[in-house]
């Protein structure tokens, strides 16, 4: 099988440049190996998914919102751990979006307000005025949660 490779815009040169970007076999190589349809789909779709999950997670590592993130659990084609231990009640849902927005820092706590609103006096946690609303605050300090989260602690 002869390939067409000098016409950029031809079918077989086009085709010869997404193998090479996703680092796939050849062409002539595939024809060498005749794999299933089923594993042919299987191998080329994991590859594919493999190769975006790197380019994802590498964009992410320069976002600043994202540094709390592990980067390394976000792949193509699964589910965050946050997501996978939910029942399917409107409550939980709205449960774990707050812990998504939790750990991807996209929670807006009054920390932030006040970086946007340019307030200069300190912004105290809005549910117990003791001290300013930050992350640590928010998750560990506030009594004003405690009894939510000895609750949640206590679940089995």
């Amino acid at each position: 099988m002869t390939v067409n490779a000098g016409n950029s815009d031809s079918f077989f040169s086009r085709i010869q440049e997404i193998l090479k970007y996703y680092n796939l076999p050849t062409v002539s190589e595939f024809k060498d190996q005749l794999l299933s349809k089923m594993q042919w789909k299987k191998d080329i779709n994991r590859t594919i998914a493999n190769k975006w999950s790197t380019i994802l997670q590498e964009e992410m590592k320069e976002k600043s919102t994202l540094k709390r993130y592990n980067t390394q659990m976000l792949k193509i084609h699964e589910t965050h751990p946050v997501w996978k231990t939910l029942p399917p009640l409107t409550y939980e849902v709205k449960k774990a979006n707050i812990k998504a927005r939790l750990l991807t820092g996209t929670y807006l706590l009054q920390e932030h307000v006040q970086r946007f609103t340019g307030n200069t006096e300190e912004q105290k946690c809005q549910l117990c005025q003791i001290e300013k609303e930050d992350i640590v605050h928010f998750i560990l300090r506030c009594p004003a949660l405690n009894e939510k989260k000895t609750k949640g602690l206590t679940r089995t």
